[in-house]
């Protein structure tokens, strides 16, 4: 997992605070062979994931959660 620090980053007491009044966001997921990536970017912080498969697994599923916040009007777009 990499995580970075955008020019628009504005220090950690805004970020919350801006999270805490709510915002959108989108999270792109895509499989490539064995590995998923996921990014995502708000409020200048940026997050990079890859997760290796080590199993052969032909379908995959994601759970969309939140610890201690709401997660609502989930939209999904498939990008083939």
């Amino acid at each position: 997992m990499q995580i970075d620090h955008l020019p628009a980053f504005e220090g950690w007491n805004v970020w919350k605070e801006k999270n805490k009044q709510g915002l959108d966001c989108a999270v792109k997921i895509w499989r490539e062979g064995n590995r998923v990536v996921m990014q995502t970017e708000n409020l200048g912080i940026a997050i990079h994931s890859v997760t290796t498969i080590r199993d052969s697994v032909k379908d995959l599923y994601v759970a969309v959660t939140g610890d201690q916040c709401a997660v609502t009007s989930i939209r999904v777009r498939r990008g083939d």
